[in-house]
């Protein structure tokens, strides 16, 4: 079997949830199986070939969306509120020097294409919490050039089925978040600061058009 969808996005970016409604509606869906932290540009030729589902959930795929052995894969998009990415991630102690072993996992691969991370950012967690969320959206997920390919979480399970072409009348009810960290966001939430990465998280949200959006 080949693999005929990618549903990528950020880590904390809903992706699990997505798994869950795609799951939910009877679809062939794996999990961070095919995309996995060990991933590389030579094993996706063969993972990809060789996948085991029809459609693959992964934030781990979202560096390979240009592979080629993906060119006949649809490629989805998933979006979460940027803010709530990079604070969730923060939660998790994804770039405090004690993360634990699953996040240490996680920011080898993140920092792998945010260099940023080891780099300028390194000893402040709430500056390197922005400037990921804002890095991966920009130059990993590239939002603003596939547009036509995005689909925000925060508009429910209709939008990411109909961006995966099923049908929504399979849904059996809502499948609730996962993993929720309790954070929150407000139109006031980046303060006043003018740093270089606050004014490029607000850069975002507005392209994104989140600025005046809560998470429900």
């Amino acid at each position: 079997m080949s693999l005929k969808i990618l549903v990528t996005g950020y880590p904390r970016g809903a992706t699990r949830w997505a798994y869950r409604v795609l799951k939910n509606v009877g679809c062939n869906v794996g999990f961070c199986s095919v995309f996995t932290k060990d991933s590389s540009n030579q094993s996706t030729y063969k993972a990809v070939a060789e996948a085991s589902h029809d459609i693959e959930v992964s934030w781990f795929g979202a560096p390979f969306t240009r592979h080629p052995t993906l060119q006949n894969v649809k490629i989805v998009r998933l979006e979460r509120h940027p803010l709530l990415v990079a604070r969730s991630l923060s939660w998790l102690g994804a770039f405090s020097p004690a993360h634990n072993t699953y996040m240490a996992q996680w920011y080898q691969v993140m920092s792998r294409h945010a260099c940023k991370l080891d780099g300028e950012y390194s000893h402040c967690p709430e500056e390197a919490s922005l400037y990921f969320a804002s890095e991966w959206a920009e130059k990993i997920l590239m939002l603003s050039k596939y547009e036509d390919t995005c689909v925000k979480a925060e508009d429910g399970e209709r939008s990411l089925l109909d961006a995966c072409g099923e049908s929504v009348s399979k849904l059996t009810g809502s499948v609730p978040p996962c993993n929720v960290s309790g954070c929150s966001v407000s139109n006031a939430g980046l303060g006043s600061s003018d740093s270089e990465v606050v004014s490029n998280m607000r850069r975002l949200l507005a392209a994104r058009r989140y600025s005046e959006r809560l998470e429900k």
